[in-house]
């Protein structure tokens, strides 16, 4: 996943098993993955953008990648991009899956019955890039 960086996530079989329970859900179900994306999160290597890139791969009409590009598109105006602190904790995990939730209705919203919702996350990342704004 991170073959660039020499970095490799470490996801445990349990982890796994559960993942693949996710590739058969519906987009109202969605929410129901917060405990998963949150132990995701808890996996070595693994942040935000990892972990919805996972979500993603395994079912793509449901769960759309979260990176700061997306994220600014998205949400931007409305609050900062959640960066983990030094230590996770259960609050900070609790905003991301919040974060991350309703940044996928509101991308639902934005692409409603004029945009692919599967091909999204790659349309914002190019708009924010276009845009010439500086990641901080």
């Amino acid at each position: 996943m991170l073959w660039e960086l020499n970095r490799y996530p470490q996801i445990d079989d349990a982890l796994f098993a559960e993942l693949g329970r996710i590739a058969g859900l519906k987009r109202a179900d969605a929410r129901k993955v917060a405990p998963t994306l949150k132990k995701l999160l808890q996996c070595r290597n693994v942040g935000l953008t990892m972990a919805t890139a996972i979500l993603r791969f395994i079912n793509p009409a449901v769960f759309q990648t979260m990176n700061r590009r997306n994220f600014h598109v998205v949400l931007g105006s409305e609050e900062e991009y959640p960066d983990p602190p030094a230590k996770l904790t259960p609050a900070f995990l609790d905003r991301v899956c919040d974060c991350y939730f309703r940044y996928l209705e509101a991308l639902r919203e934005l692409t409603g019955d004029g945009f692919d919702f599967e091909v999204a996350d790659r349309m914002l990342y190019q708009v924010d890039k276009a845009s010439g704004r500086k990641l901080s």
